[in-house]
C-alpha cells in the first residue's frame, strides 16, 4: 500500500536531508515525492544517463556499481563493473546528478525489492528556493560520501604501501 503524505513526511524526517528541516519545507518535499517500487534485479538508474531525480530509499537494498558503460538491456546484476557499495533504508541516492546537471556517475540496481521516494530535479530546486535549509541536508549527504571515499582511498594506499598487511 502506497505511503500517504504523513508517512512520507515521517520517513523524510529520518533521512539526512530531512532531519533538521522545519515542518513546512518537509511537507513540500513530501508532497512532490513520488513513490516507486523496483523489483529485485531491476536497474533503477543507469550510469551516464541524465539524472532527472534523486531517490530516497524507504525499504530494500540497492547495489551501486561503476560500470564504465551501459550494459545490455538484458544484463541483470552479475558482478559487472566496480562495486561502489550497498545502500539501504534512509539512504539518499542520485543527488549528485540532480544537483550538478551532469550524467549519473554509477548504476543503481535493486538487489532486493526497493521502495523509494523519487524527487524530480525541478521539484527539488523549487523546494530549496523556498527553504535553503534543504540544501544543507544535501551537503551532509555529499560530505559523508566524500569522507567515506577518503577513508577508502587512504586504506587502499596503506595496503598498497604494505602498511595494512
Amino acid at each position: 500500500m502506497p505511503l500517504d503524505l504523513i508517512e512520507r513526511a515521517i520517513f523524510l524526517r529520518r533521512t539526512a536531508i530531512g532531519r533538521e528541516l522545519p515542518d513546512a519545507p518537509l511537507r513540500i518535499v513530501a508532497e512532490v515525492a513520488r513513490e516507486l517500487v523496483f523489483p529485485a534485479g531491476s536497474v533503477m538508474a543507469f550510469e551516464e544517463e541524465p539524472g532527472q531525480e534523486m531517490f530516497l530509499v524507504v525499504s530494500g537494498r540497492v547495489e551501486v556499481r561503476k560500470l564504465g558503460a551501459r550494459p545490455a538491456p538484458t544484463a541483470r546484476r552479475g558482478g559487472l563493473g566496480l562495486l561502489v557499495g550497498y545502500f539501504e533504508a534512509d539512504a539518499v541516492l542520485g543527488e549528485m546528478a540532480v544537483l550538478d546537471d551532469e550524467r549519473r556517475s554509477a548504476t543503481m540496481i535493486a538487489e532486493t525489492e526497493v521502495v523509494a521516494l523519487a524527487v524530480h530535479r525541478e521539484d527539488l530546486r523549487d523546494a530549496i528556493a523556498v527553504c535553503p535549509e534543504l540544501a544543507f541536508g544535501l551537503f551532509r549527504v555529499l560530505a559523508d560520501r566524500i569522507r567515506v571515499a577518503d577513508e577508502q582511498r587512504i586504506a587502499m594506499r596503506a595496503v598498497a604501501e604494505g602498511e595494512g598487511v
